[in-house]
């Protein structure tokens, strides 16, 4: 989980201000299939817990949450934090023309390669997430970050919204760091 900084008139971030990164053992097996995705065994979680305390201040720092695919990544979140239901979720996925960009792909891992943008580890939460925004503060071919373009999406821009000149906070989470990281 990574909260950050930007700009609302530019959308430009300006900084990441706060990140926690924890694992916990599910309360199931781990699937195989899921393993050989992200590398994740039952030996990796075992007794692990998440500090319940610490993501729900980072949340409460947070006016809305960004994922790059919000409707997978939601129904692991609200497992543990159902409150988080009436929350604002931005999906990258879905919130950015990506296809009119003239990207074949709308994977996360496609886009990165398509950007140069290295992530050491894939499928794991503080790479994608820290990947994710790497992602977000880049310009597209309209001159705008994907950022901005998101947040248009969603009509986060604009007079009409409040604190329209001044950094917020935003967090973007995956959701490996709730579940399986």
């Amino acid at each position: 989980m990574l909260l950050f900084a930007y700009e609302r008139s530019s959308a430009r971030i300006l900084a990441v201000v706060d990140e926690y990164v924890g694992q916990r053992q599910p309360s199931r097996p781990i699937p195989a299939a899921a393993t050989r995705v992200h590398g994740m065994s039952e030996e990796h979680v075992r007794g692990q817990t998440l500090d319940h305390q610490r993501v729900r201040a980072l949340l409460q720092r947070a006016e809305f949450l960004v994922s790059h695919h919000a409707a997978f990544d939601r129904r692991f979140v609200l497992q543990l934090y159902p409150d988080l239901a009436s929350r604002r979720w931005l999906c990258s996925l879905e919130g950015i023309d990506w296809r009119g960009h003239g990207f074949k792909s709308r994977s996360l891992q496609a886009l990165l390669e398509a950007h140069a943008i290295r992530s050491d580890v894939r499928h794991r939460a503080q790479a994608d997430c820290r990947a994710l925004l790497a992602l977000l503060e880049r310009p597209s071919a309209n001159g705008n970050t994907y950022l901005y373009e998101l947040l248009n999406h969603y009509d986060m821009l604009g007079a009409s919204h409040p604190h329209v000149d001044q950094p917020l906070l935003r967090v973007g989470p995956e959701a490996s760091d709730w579940a399986i990281s």
